[in-house]
C-alpha cells in the first residue's frame, strides 16, 4: 500500500484526495486521505539527506545549468531548476524573482560558471561567471527572425552557434574537452 500509494501520489502527480479514490474504489484498499499524507510526509523525511548531499554537490560544482518554468499548483507557482551532469534539484516557489533563488539557496551560494536562459534574476547573482544558454539563445534568434525577417544578422549568428555546436560534438567524440 505505502509505495502505491506514495507513488501515485509524488511520481504521478496524483492528488492525495484522487488516489484515496483509486486505491478505494480500483483496489477496494480502504486508506484515508490522512494516511495517505502521512506516508508521503514519512518517505520525504527519508530522502532529506539527499536533498542536502545534491545541493551540497551543485553548490561546490565548477559549472551548474539554471533553468525555470512556471508549474501550476493550487494557483500560480515557480519550478526552479539547478543542474549539472550528474545531480539536477528541482524546487517549486510562488514567488518568481530573485526572493525565490535566495529561499531556495543553492545559487545565492555558488561561485562557479552558471549556464543560463538570460532570466533577470540570474544577472543578480554577483559571484559567478554568467553563460548563456545555446538553446535558449538558438529560440530568441528563431523568434527574431520571424518577427524582424529584415535582420539579416540572425541568420548568420545561428550558422555560428550551429557550427560550434557541432565542433564540440566532434571534439567530445576525440575524448577532449
Amino acid at each position: 500500500r505505502l509505495t502505491l500509494a506514495v507513488s501515485l501520489n509524488t511520481i504521478g502527480a496524483v492528488s492525495v484526495k484522487r488516489t484515496h479514490e483509486i486505491l478505494g474504489g480500483g483496489f477496494n484498499i480502504p486508506i484515508s486521505t490522512g494516511t495517505i499524507s502521512n506516508m508521503v510526509s514519512r518517505c520525504a523525511d527519508k530522502i532529506i539527506p539527499v536533498i542536502e548531499m545534491i545541493k551540497s554537490k551543485l553548490k561546490s560544482s565548477p559549472i551548474n545549468h539554471a533553468d525555470g518554468t512556471g508549474t501550476n499548483i493550487n494557483g500560480k507557482t515557480e519550478e526552479r531548476i539547478a543542474a549539472n551532469d550528474k545531480y539536477t534539484y528541482i524546487a517549486l516557489h510562488k514567488k518568481r524573482g530573485f526572493e525565490a533563488l535566495k529561499d531556495i539557496g543553492i545559487l545565492t551560494d555558488y561561485h562557479g560558471i552558471l549556464i543560463h536562459d538570460c532570466w533577470s534574476s540570474y544577472w543578480k547573482l554577483d559571484d559567478v561567471s554568467h553563460q548563456l544558454c545555446c538553446a535558449h539563445l538558438l529560440r530568441e534568434l528563431n523568434g527574431i527572425s520571424e518577427n524582424h525577417p529584415e535582420q539579416k544578422w540572425v541568420s548568420r549568428f545561428k550558422e555560428l552557434l550551429l557550427k560550434m555546436k557541432h565542433s564540440n560534438e566532434k571534439a567530445v567524440e576525440l575524448g577532449k574537452q
